[in-house]
């Protein structure tokens, strides 16, 4: 088959400064090292962006994302992390947020030849 599109992406949900930050994979799934570069460069852009200013991070229970490693890069740039609780499938309003998304891009998949299409969608 053919091969499919990996998206990470952050986003905030504040009104004054209104960030998004993404990569986009061809090859491969997300790995810790994969994760790890793109906290990595997503620190730098808010460090960059945004000096002297500490972010709180809002990530699931995924093992990379609680992974030491990751956890220290993280509090190192004087950020911190709260994880999400556990949430069912069949409640959880993140897997409602999901299925719409999924189900535009996938009325929509024609016309989507980028991440960049994606994104302005």
């Amino acid at each position: 088959g053919d091969p499919g599109t990996n998206l990470i992406m952050a986003v905030s949900g504040d009104n004054q400064n209104p960030i998004s930050f993404h990569q986009q994979f061809i090859d491969g799934g997300t790995d810790l090292y994969r994760f790890y570069c793109f906290m990595e460069d997503l620190i730098d852009f808010l460090g960059n962006n945004y000096p002297n200013r500490s972010f709180l991070f809002t990530m699931d229970n995924l093992n990379l994302h609680k992974h030491p490693i990751v956890l220290n890069l993280i509090a190192d740039a004087g950020h911190r992390v709260v994880f999400r609780a556990p949430y069912w499938s069949c409640d959880g309003s993140i897997e409602y947020v999901f299925n719409t998304i999924h189900t535009i891009l996938e009325g929509s998949r024609e016309k989507m030849e980028d991440v960049n299409a994606l994104v302005n969608r």
